[in-house]
């Protein structure tokens, strides 16, 4: 198969050697249009949505990996993950668009989620006693 970075300048080859672009031209669009992303500004309790959306060449992984690295960005570190899900948009049996979508709330460096123990500070750590020594024969 194909991936729209190598099948755009094969498509406009072929355009040129039959002699006209006017049956290739909704492939030319649908392969040339970026993917987009949508997100949010943060609402009151500092809840963001975000979406990627894909095209139809697009896996699910591979938008599901922009979404998280994309909620990295945006929240300049860790996130927490209230819900997502990916869905495909299908016209007649014909995969036309797939997107990932959920919602992030955004951690401060000094949070972090429920469950994960947090970094070590001074008050944490135990004062270390002097090795015993093993009494034993001589």
């Amino acid at each position: 198969m194909l991936r729209p970075a190598t099948a755009l300048p094969c498509l406009v080859a072929l355009c040129g050697m039959l002699g006209g672009c006017a049956r290739a031209l909704p492939l030319l669009t649908q392969l040339a249009r970026p993917d987009q992303t949508v997100v949010s500004p943060p609402g009151e309790d500092g809840t963001r949505y975000l979406a990627v959306e894909g095209g139809p060449l697009s896996t699910s992984r591979a938008l599901r990996s922009r979404w998280n690295a994309t909620a990295r960005r945006v929240c300049e570190g860790e996130f927490q993950r209230l819900g997502d899900d990916g869905s495909a948009r299908r016209a007649m049996g014909v995969t036309r668009s797939r997107v990932h979508e959920g919602y992030i709330q955004c951690l401060m460096p000094s949070e972090v989620e429920p469950g994960q123990p947090g970094a070590p500070t001074m008050a944490d750590a135990s004062p270390r006693s002097a090795p015993r020594r093993r009494e034993g024969r001589r």
